[in-house]
């Protein structure tokens, strides 16, 4: 009797297996493909590909996020959460720096088909205003590792609120490429101190 009973859970947990198998595939079917960028990459590992919140909060509060980063196995779509949210923390500290707290300033992922050719960013500022939104290449664009990548963003961002700073000054088409030369320059120079430190 015992045995009969064995075999009949057996079975039972046989059958609900199967529905439960059947049931994830019709679900699947019917559900709307996920995006592109949603997906995760197909080399990443089940146990990294969804790290937890404190895991991508760790990697956001390093201020070398992209040694952490890379040890962690992200989508597309988390990689863009985690650039836009490092971006937003970087234009902080720097419109503090650059004393431009009294600017209401933002920060946008845009693709490369947006921005002018050879640029990994741009800043649109309305001086009446006070206000500006700083364009930046989007992380999908990029085909470097987490460090080259956060680091060619904070140089945009350094490099845009240095333009800002310099808003006042006369300007003209024949001063722009000595301007961008002396924008590198100025932007290399802060950005080489605060690694320093």
């Amino acid at each position: 009797m015992a045995g009969n009973r064995s075999v009949k859970m057996s079975c039972f947990l046989t059958l609900c297996a199967l529905v439960s198998a059947v049931g994830q595939a019709t679900a699947s079917e019917v559900r709307a493909p996920e995006r592109v960028s949603d997906t995760v990459p197909k080399h990443c590992s089940p146990g990294l590909s969804e790290p937890d919140g404190r895991a991508i909060e760790a990697v956001v509060s390093l201020k070398d996020v992209s040694s952490a980063a890379e040890q962690v196995c992200l989508s597309p779509l988390q990689k863009s959460e985690l650039a836009t949210r490092f971006a937003n923390e970087r234009l902080a500290v720097w419109r503090q720096r650059l004393n431009l707290e009294d600017w209401k300033i933002s920060v946008a992922m845009i693709p490369r088909s947006e921005l002018k050719p050879k640029t990994l960013g741009h800043i649109k500022w309305d001086k009446a205003k006070k206000s500006a939104v700083i364009w930046i290449l989007d992380p999908s664009d990029y085909r470097v590792p987490f460090r080259e990548m956060f680091n060619d963003m904070e140089f945009t961002i350094v490099h845009e609120l240095v333009h800002l700073e310099l808003a006042s000054l006369p300007r003209s088409e024949a001063s722009r490429s000595s301007e961008e030369h002396a924008v590198n320059r100025i932007a290399e120079a802060l950005l080489t101190l605060d690694r320093q430190k």
